[in-house]
């Protein structure tokens, strides 16, 4: 709970937070940015006596816990010179200011009460596909458990440096996860031997699965801040950004073909935030290759408003984010197109 430039409003946003649907059970509070002593004893009278949960921390602003802002958000850490730095002083004053004993008592006592959904664990099978992830400054949202779960399908992950790799290795998949193409797109369009090669492998069957800031780098061609960039020409997009999000939150997307990717009726919540979509997609002619989209979006943008995911030969690219759990299926059929190229 952010305490700037409250106290007894604090009990008012936790009150409202109890009673809003669906009702969460609220069991503790933490205060975060309090200014003082006194303020700290206010929120705590106030909330403990009128809300009846305990205040479990207090953690004082500090400036050695700021992370900038860019862009589309916080700085990631693979910006960040001192991002291990923040971290440390983040869990030092964690430590310092809040009941840990509490806490994790909390936590135990309402975790033996609720009924948790148990995942099958995949038994890891012979690493023998070579699959590999873009990763660096301008490709990092990625999440873990997708990368964990190719792994157990029996990829060998290979991460690739988009700035600075000028060859790739022997591959039979390549993913391109997200990110903020547009602060380095000098750095990416004069990466030429790369832009082409991906170009030339992906023409060549080699699969290819592209999320938000990755259909961007497959595009032909970004345009940014008065300027025109190359990129791999792998899809047929000119891609423009604009001043507001174009799409921005929790999309739902329901399959309404079969494809190697995804099976036909497959329905799934993913997330999208993007200021950027295709120049004229309304108008876009596409060349044969273009097999076409793989979803309708029920909820949310995607690539126009009404459909995401692209699907060209062996590469899908969408401006959705997909959680691999959202999608059991999707890590074995990836690691399954990947041993089929390479077959």
């Amino acid at each position: 709970l952010d305490s700037m430039g409250m106290n007894r409003g604090a009990a008012a946003l936790v009150t409202g937070m109890q009673k809003m649907t669906p009702e969460p059970n609220i069991v503790g509070v933490i205060l975060n940015n309090v200014r003082s002593k006194r303020q700290e004893d206010k929120q705590k009278l106030a909330i403990e006596s009128l809300c009846g949960v305990p205040v479990v921390g207090s953690i004082p602003r500090d400036e050695k816990v700021t992370i900038p802002e860019r862009n589309l958000g916080l700085t990631t850490v693979k910006e960040m010179e001192n991002a291990e730095k923040v971290i440390k002083n983040a869990g030092d004053l964690v430590n310092r200011f809040c009941d840990m004993d509490s806490i994790e008592s909390l936590f135990q006592e309402k975790m033996n009460s609720i009924e948790i959904e148990k995942f099958e664990k995949i038994s890891e099978k012979d690493l023998t596909i070579n699959i590999g992830v873009f990763s660096d400054p301008a490709f990092c949202f990625y999440y873990p458990e997708n990368i964990e779960a190719l792994r157990n399908h029996g990829a060998n992950i290979y991460f690739i440096n988009s700035l600075n790799d000028n060859t790739l290795p022997d591959l039979d998949g390549i993913y391109i996860g997200g990110g903020f193409p547009e602060s380095f797109f000098d750095e990416i369009s004069s990466n030429f031997r790369l832009l082409n090669e991906i170009n030339e492998r992906a023409q060549s069957g080699l699969p290819v699965y592209a999320e938000c800031g990755g259909l961007i780098y497959l595009s032909k061609s970004a345009h940014y801040k008065g300027k025109k960039y190359k990129l791999a020409g792998v899809l047929p997009f000119e891609i423009g950004y604009q001043r507001s999000p174009v799409g921005y939150g929790y999309v739902n997307l329901k399959s309404s073909r079969q494809s190697k990717w995804f099976g036909d009726g497959v329905s799934f919540n993913a997330h999208e935030f993007h200021y950027s979509k295709p120049l004229n997609e309304k108008n876009q002619k596409y060349s044969n290759n273009i097999e076409g989209f793989q979803f309708d979006v029920v909820r949310g943008y995607g690539i126009n408003g009404k459909k995401d995911g692209i699907i060209i030969k062996n590469v899908f690219a969408s401006f959705s984010h997909m959680h691999s759990l959202a999608n059991p299926e999707w890590a074995k059929r990836f690691v399954e197109i990947s041993s089929e190229y390479r077959n």
